[in-house]
C-alpha cells in the first residue's frame, strides 16, 4: 500500500500492460467462417438470400421513439419522458429535407410531441419501471396517432418501433404492472409492426454454435450481403440480416460498409414486409444505421427537448433532497 496524501496516483504501468493485452486478445480472434455457417444450419437456422423489394406504390410510415431521464432523491424517485411519432411517406422519389434541407426519399413529414413527468411509487425497482414507463408511453403515443390518422382515412402500412420489441415483452412480463402488457398486446394487434434495434446484445445463437460473442457479430462474419437468419421466440420471428453496401452522399468512398440488423416482426407472413424495408433502407444516403429514416428522424427529435433540464428544475423550486453521495457532486 502507498501512504496516502494528496499526491494521489494509480499504476499507469499496469493500466498499459492491460490495454496491450486486451490488443492482442482482438489480433489473435480466429475465425473459420464456413464451419460455423454449417454449424448454424445443424442447429437448424435456414441462412436465406433477401430480395430488395421495391414497392409499386406510396408506402406510409409511423415511427416512434422516446428519451426518458430518472433521478433518484433521497425520498423521490422522478422521471421526465419527451415521446415523438413521425409520419412519413415513401414513394420512391427525392423530396426536400423539411428539417435540414438536403434531399430525402420521403414526404409528408408530419410528426406529434408528448411530454410527460411523474414520480415512481412505491420507491423500488426503479429502472425496471422506469423503463416499463417509456414503453408505455411509446405504445400509447403511436397507438393514439395511428388511429387519429386512419380516422382521416389515412392508412398506415408500417408501424415502426425503436428497439427490440422481444426484449421489451421480456421486461413487461417480469416487471409488467400497470397498463404495459395490455398496451403492447393492443399494439401488436393494429397491425403490421416491426421493431428495429438500434443496437443488440443477445448471443443466444452465438452460445448454440459454441461462439462467446453477441449473435450480430457471428452473423457478420458469416452471412454474405442480403442473407438473413430468422430465430422465432415467443410468437416473434427476429430476423439477423446482412444488408448490403450502398453509396453515401457524404463520402468519397465508393460504397460503404455492409451493415448487419436486428429486426423483428410480430407476426408470420413478414418475408416481403423484410425485403421492402431493405429496400428503403437501401436508398437511404444521409447516413449508415441500422433503422430507416423514420426512426433516426423521430430519436432526433426526441433529443430536442432537455428532459434532464426539466428534472433539475423541479427539484431545485421543490427543495427536494438529493441522496448523500450526490451532494458531494452537485451544486443543487
Amino acid at each position: 500500500m502507498e501512504p496516502l496524501t494528496p499526491d494521489f496516483r494509480f499504476d499507469a504501468e499496469l493500466l498499459e500492460n492491460r490495454i496491450n493485452s486486451l490488443r492482442r486478445e482482438f489480433d489473435e480472434m480466429e475465425f473459420d467462417r464456413d464451419l460455423f455457417r454449417d454449424k448454424l444450419v445443424e442447429k437448424g437456422f435456414e441462412i436465406r438470400k433477401l430480395a430488395l423489394i421495391k414497392p409499386p406504390d406510396s408506402v406510409e410510415l409511423l415511427a416512434v421513439d422516446s428519451s426518458i431521464v430518472k433521478a433518484e432523491l433521497r425520498f423521490f424517485a422522478l422521471w421526465a419522458l419527451h415521446c415523438v411519432v413521425l409520419r412519413a411517406c415513401f414513394d420512391g422519389r427525392k423530396h426536400r429535407d423539411s428539417l435540414v434541407g438536403g434531399e430525402i426519399w420521403y414526404r409528408n413529414l408530419m410528426y406529434n410531441s408528448f411530454i410527460d413527468a411523474g414520480q415512481i411509487k412505491p420507491y423500488r425497482l426503479v429502472e425496471e419501471k422506469t423503463n416499463n414507463i417509456r414503453i408505455l408511453k411509446e405504445y400509447e403515443s403511436i397507438r393514439g396517432t395511428f388511429r387519429e390518422l386512419r380516422s382521416g382515412g389515412c392508412d398506415v402500412d408500417y408501424l415502426l418501433v425503436d428497439g427490440s420489441l422481444y426484449t421489451n415483452h421480456g421486461k413487461l412480463s417480469r416487471y409488467g404492472g400497470g397498463k404495459a402488457p395490455e398496451e403492447y398486446r393492443e399494439l401488436i394487434g393494429e397491425g403490421r409492426v416491426v421493431g428495429m434495434a438500434e443496437d443488440s446484445h443477445a448471443g443466444d445463437l452465438a452460445d448454440k454454435v459454441g461462439l462467446d460473442c453477441t449473435n450480430l457479430m457471428l452473423l457478420d462474419l458469416i452471412l454474405d450481403e442480403k442473407e438473413y437468419v430468422v430465430h422465432e421466440r415467443e410468437d416473434i420471428n427476429i430476423c439477423y440480416l446482412k444488408l448490403p453496401s450502398k453509396k453515401l452522399s457524404y463520402t468519397l468512398e465508393e460504397k460503404s460498409p455492409s451493415l448487419t440488423v436486428r429486426w423483428e416482426f410480430p407476426y408470420r407472413e413478414f418475408r416481403e414486409d423484410l425485403g421492402t424495408l431493405a429496400y428503403m433502407w437501401s436508398q437511404e444516403d444521409d447516413l449508415l444505421h441500422p433503422q430507416v429514416y423514420p426512426i433516426r428522424v423521430a430519436d432526433y427529435l426526441t433529443r430536442r427537448v432537455k428532459m434532464q433540464g426539466l428534472l433539475e428544475r423541479l427539484i431545485e423550486e421543490n427543495n427536494l433532497m438529493l441522496r448523500y453521495r450526490d451532494l458531494r457532486e452537485s451544486g443543487l
